[in-house]
């Protein structure tokens, strides 16, 4: 990804979601700290396991740590817009949503 990058001479970053970076089993905190100045947005969200199928939850239960990933944030002095994700198929997740901005306002606190 950083050589695709590097080819596009500034015009190129990335949007890290962290969701997928687990689901390929890379930790995503890493994936944040190496891609540094080029993250251009970011999609914080948590899933259940590595691989398929790609199962969304609540922060904290599941394969990312999510926690890490906005401490990683800081520490390259990310200061642009994060978006929280969660896309259960079976309920609605207003309430694990709620939740998991709250988690989110309080480690960027």
């Amino acid at each position: 990804m950083l050589e695709k990058i590097a080819r596009g001479r500034g015009a190129f970053g990335a949007t890290v979601d962290s969701g997928w970076w687990a689901t390929q089993g890379y930790d995503a905190a890493r994936a944040i700290e190496e891609l540094g100045p080029h993250v251009l947005h970011v999609h914080l969200k948590d899933v259940l396991a590595e691989g398929e199928p790609h199962e969304t939850c609540r922060f904290g239960g599941g394969s990312v740590d999510v926690r890490e990933c906005v401490r990683a944030l800081e520490r390259i002095g990310y200061d642009g817009a994060i978006s929280i994700e969660h896309e259960p198929e079976r309920f609605d997740p207003s309430d694990d949503l709620r939740a998991m901005r709250a988690d989110l306002e309080e480690w960027l606190a």
